[in-house]
């Protein structure tokens, strides 16, 4: 199957869901280093799926540290807003990036993101995966009249990779925010 990035032959198997509402609470093969290390490929993009929704309901629950679940599935993590931030920064390690979404929170308390789609791809060969977002942000503006405002579509990408020294997990290590949301509006 050609790469959807590049179109080159990749060893990519690619998944696609339109309703994250009906994801399990938990994936079938979380937190089982041998149910991992046999998944079949559609599990495990079910898997990854399910851990993108947990980063992204951390963030709506305010659960925002490092010592917690979902953030302790990352390694050696950064993220990249899609704007340069005021403070000059182009790119945040996982603390930094906990507290950045700690000071969008305060000052937008009615901040809440919905997971809209997810694409996920996943190369055997190099055991990486990849699940392409889409997201609405709302609660980011003042009420106009009483009534919420529209709100902002953007897009997101998540890195994780398989671990097989930490148990057998796969681990986030990147997050790309791509239009919409930037951190130059806080």
């Amino acid at each position: 199957m050609p790469c959807q990035i590049c179109h080159a032959e990749a060893d990519y198997e690619i998944y696609q869901t339109k309703d994250t509402k009906d994801l399990p609470s938990k994936s079938s093969i979380d937190g089982d280093a041998s149910a991992i290390a046999s998944a079949t490929w559609p599990q495990i993009g079910e898997h990854l799926v399910v851990l993108t929704r947990d980063f992204f309901q951390a963030v709506n629950n305010r659960v925002l540290s490092s010592a917690s679940p979902p953030w302790t599935a990352t390694r050696r993590f950064h993220a990249i807003p899609e704007i340069v931030n005021n403070d000059g920064q182009s790119e945040y390690d996982l603390e930094g990036h906990l507290e950045a979404l700690r000071v969008m929170c305060q000052m937008h308390p009615e901040m809440h993101v919905d997971l809209r789609d997810m694409v996920v791809q996943v190369s055997k060969k190099t055991r990486c995966g990849e699940v392409f977002v889409l997201q609405h942000t709302s609660g980011l503006e003042p009420l106009i009249d009483g009534n919420p405002s529209v709100g902002r579509e953007s897009m997101g990408l998540m890195e994780f990779h398989y671990d097989h020294l930490k148990g057998g997990k796969w681990l986030l290590t990147r997050f790309r925010s791509m239009g919409g949301l930037s951190m130059t509006d806080m």
